[in-house]
This record gives C-alpha cells, sequence and structure tokens, in this order.
C-alpha cells in the first residue's frame, strides 16, 4: 500500500525535494524497505526544503495517510567524496535523472580499514568494469565513518567480484530495482 501511496505523490515528491532513486531492494538484506536517495547541495539546502515540505498541506496529507503503513524509518546524512568521484571520472548524484533506463542498483555499505588510503579505495574501484560507480560517499550522521558506494549495473547483469575484502571493513551489499516513478531509472 506504501509503494501505490508513494507512486501517487511522486511528482508532488519531485517538486519539494531533489529525489534521485526510489526503491527497493531485491536481495541482499531485509526486503520490502523503501529507499530514498536524495541530494542536497548542504545542510541548509535540506533544511530549507524540508521546511517548505511540511508547510505543503498535500504533503503533510501524504505523509499522515502513508505514515500508518510504515513500520520504521531511518535516516542518515552523507557526504559524497568529490576527490574520489573526480580521480575515477564519477559526476556523482548532482545529475538529476540517469541517462537511460533499465538498471539495477548496488549499494555497499561498509567501513574503511585503518589503514586504507584513498589511493587504495580508487584502485579498488578501478577493478570494476561491469558497472558505473554512481556515487562514493562518508556518514556524517549516523554510524560514522561508513562508506557507502552505489553502483548502476545494466539489466541482466553479472554480479562484481572485486578486491573489496582487502579495503573494506563489515562490507554489506543490497541490489535495488527503481520504482517506476524513480527518477534515477
Amino acid at each position: 500500500m506504501f509503494q501505490q501511496k508513494a507512486a501517487a505523490s511522486a511528482e508532488l515528491r519531485k517538486s519539494l525535494v531533489p529525489l534521485r532513486i526510489f526503491s527497493l531492494p531485491e536481495t541482499g538484506g531485509q526486503l520490502n524497505i523503501a529507499t530514498h536517495v536524495y541530494y542536497y547541495n548542504d545542510l541548509a539546502e535540506r533544511t530549507a526544503k524540508r521546511k517548505v515540505s511540511a508547510m505543503n498541506e498535500e504533503w503533510v496529507a501524504f505523509v499522515n495517510d502513508s505514515r500508518q503503513h510504515v513500520a520504521k524509518q531511518h535516516s542518515n546524512l552523507y557526504q559524497e567524496n568529490v576527490d574520489i568521484m573526480r580521480k575515477v571520472g564519477c559526476e556523482g548524484l548532482v545529475v538529476p535523472e540517469s541517462p537511460d533506463s533499465g538498471a539495477v542498483y548496488e549499494i555497499k555499505r561498509y567501513r574503511k580499514d585503518k589503514d586504507t588510503t584513498e589511493e587504495d579505495i580508487i584502485s579498488t574501484i578501478k577493478t570494476v568494469t561491469e558497472a558505473t560507480l554512481v556515487s562514493i560517499m562518508t556518514s556524517k550522521i549516523g554510524l560514522r565513518n561508513e562508506q557507502i558506494e552505489i553502483w548502476r549495473h545494466p539489466l541482466g547483469m553479472n554480479f562484481v567480484d572485486s578486491k573489496e575484502e582487502e579495503v573494506r571493513t563489515d562490507l554489506r551489499t543490497s541490489f535495488h530495482q527503481p520504482l517506476a516513478f524513480s527518477p534515477w531509472k
């Protein structure tokens, strides 16, 4: 039911906040957990957009109506690592829509080993040729020093096997299918 309500309010959501990905995990973790990825230039922009949303009667009605279908909510803030992204040719979440449709997103969450350098991470990222790096981020609020990588795989892809275990601790990977109204497909 939440998915139907979210789909019905999708255009409103996209007019209020910079939604990039709205997906459900297909494998790799707890299922039926809606995952939303937004892109804000900074915390001030996020605060301002959330304030405007909270004053929008239609949005408030959606939130109140859909709340009964939400068992739990969780929110973390991450900052894109623009130095690494620039070095591997990744534009990041600043791009409002995916260039084409028909993808599955892999979300990798991990903690860097204490001896891991930026060059180690870059080297590992460069070993992946079957997917495109969308973003690499570091937590700012939530689990400290958590890293997240978002990879875009074409449909029908093979699972990627890189040297992750060498630079990542507590690696958790999940694959997400974007819903029809997700700006990134």
